[in-house]
């Protein structure tokens, strides 16, 4: 009987993740693929931010303003 309460709560659970995730815009809709499509690649604004750490001769403390920069570059903003 304790088994059948585990997989019940499970199941309780899991619906409870799938409606948190749902009601904060987890899911993809279809609208998103083109959204996707037209925003900078995350890999790219890696890169650039890796230069511009590189560019300051590796100085630690910086990660941050280094990807938003990348970012700011890369969208054109």
């Amino acid at each position: 009987m304790g088994r059948k309460n585990e997989m019940e709560e499970d199941i309780v659970s899991e619906k409870k993740r799938n409606h948190i995730k749902k009601k904060r815009g987890g899911f993809k809709k279809e609208s998103d693929d083109f959204e996707d499509s037209r925003r900078p690649n995350r890999k790219k604004i890696a890169e650039r931010a890796y230069k511009l750490y590189e560019e300051r001769d590796r100085a630690h403390g910086s990660d941050w303003d280094d990807w938003l920069e990348a970012e700011k570059e890369i969208e054109g903003g």
